[in-house]
Parts: structure tokens; C-alpha cells; sequence
């Protein structure tokens, strides 16, 4: 018996969700997902108050809950969101302030040390740990979710850099408008150093997996969160 499979292909009819509990003239400025499409971000204000605001959804966008970013901010106030893959990490920046992260979905926000300026995009990693951002004139990028942040100032022509980075966080691509495209790979040491005395680092809820090589080695297997070896 023949049978015939019909594929519909995401994104060829669209609904526009009207949820009764959010404003139908807000200003949307970015949008982000979880890897299964059920735990959505978005980011905007509100032409009225012109406060910024985060919303989220855990049901594909049925329901969806104001967040309790700070909304203290005006006019374009959260321009970027960035979500983890299981969507219980979330970051966001404004258009020009600091960036924020929220570890339960954001229900709550703590602000980082990292300040922008014009903000373009913001990316995150699968895990959430790593994090990047670029705006008007440089990259702020962390390892850590947040806790701390290394400034990259691009090479002039710039007028705002766009951003893309790999599941693990090891690789980027960076765009300005005038100022060409740039890509960016993390050095990973592959095997310890014999010696006398070390030991590994990691932020909260890092695991690393070693296979033990010979000769007082170690090599890594796989690893979640950043690890640095001492």
C-alpha cells in the first residue's frame, strides 16, 4: 500500500499571537527560542509608558508572563535577548546600559559588569555559559554566564556588529556594517601538562569527563561550562 507524507515547511503560513494579557501596540525589538521551541524570550517597550519590557512563553507562545526584568529604562530600553537551549538561561541587553542575565526562565534578572552601547545583537552557547555581544563599536563576550566579561574593540570602519556563535561557544562570526567579516575560535588545550602540583577550575555546574593517556596525562572527553586547568 502506497502512502503519501505531507510535509508542512516552517514559517510558510504565520499566526500573529494577540495573548489578552499584553498590549496589542507594543514595539517588539528581539525575539529567542529554546532548541524545542516551547520556552520563547521577547523583548521590547511600550509605546505608551515608553518603558522597556520581557516577556516570555513556555507553552510555543499560547500564554506568555512579563518577566521581572528592570523596567526602569526608557524608550528601546531591551533591545536583545539570547536563551540557552533548554530556555532556563536567558540574557539581555539594552540599547545602550548593561547586560543582564536570568538563571529560572526570568523570573529574576541580575545585572553584569558588562556595559553596551547601541546594541545589534547578543548570542548564547547551548549550555547558557557563553555569551556575546556586540553594539556600535566593540564585542563584550563571557564564559562564565555573565560573572565576567572580556572587551573586544573592532577595528574601525564599525557601525554596529552583528553576531553568530557555535552551539558550544567555541567559534564566532562577527559582521559590521563597514567594517567586513571577522571570525573568532577558542584555543582548547587537549591534554594536561605533567608536573608536581595543578588543579581545574570551573564555574557553577561545569563537569569535564578525562581519559587518563599514560605518562601522567590526561586527555578531555567532553566538558559542559567553562574549565580552566592550572
Amino acid at each position: 500500500m502506497k502512502t503519501n507524507l505531507a510535509i508542512t515547511r516552517s514559517g510558510a503560513t504565520w499566526t500573529r499571537i494577540i495573548p489578552a494579557n499584553i498590549p496589542a501596540n507594543m514595539i517588539w525589538q528581539s525575539v529567542a527560542s529554546s532548541a524545542d521551541g516551547a520556552k520563547l524570550v521577547a523583548a521590547g517597550y511600550s509605546p505608551n509608558t515608553y518603558l522597556g519590557v520581557i516577556y516570555t512563553s513556555t507553552n510555543s507562545g499560547v500564554f506568555w508572563a512579563q518577566t521581572g526584568a528592570p523596567t526602569n529604562q526608557f524608550v528601546s530600553c531591551w533591545s536583545c535577548v539570547a536563551s540557552s537551549a533548554d530556555g532556563s538561561k536567558l540574557a539581555a541587553a539594552p540599547v545602550n546600559g548593561y547586560i543582564y542575565t536570568s538563571t529560572n526562565s526570568g523570573a529574576t534578572w541580575t545585572q553584569t559588569q558588562a556595559q553596551v552601547s547601541d546594541c545589534v545583537s547578543l548570542v548564547s552557547s547551548t549550555t547558557g555559559f557563553e555569551l556575546m555581544e556586540g553594539d556600535g563599536s566593540c564585542i563584550w563576550s563571557s564564559i562564565d554566564f555573565g560573572t565576567s566579561w572580556i572587551q573586544t574593540i573592532m577595528p574601525p570602519p564599525y557601525n554596529g556588529i552583528h553576531i553568530a556563535l557555535s552551539t558550544d561557544g567555541t567559534r564566532a562570526v562577527a559582521a559590521s556594517y563597514g567594517g567586513g567579516i571577522y571570525t573568532a575560535q577558542a584555543t582548547i588545550q587537549t591534554t594536561t601538562t605533567p608536573g608536581p602540583a595543578g588543579y581545574l577550575a570551573g564555574g557553577q555546574n561545569s563537569a569535564i569527563e578525562l581519559q587518563y593517556i599514560g605518562n601522567g596525562q590526561f586527555m578531555p572527553l567532553s566538558y559542559v561550562g567553562p574549565i580552566s586547568a592550572y
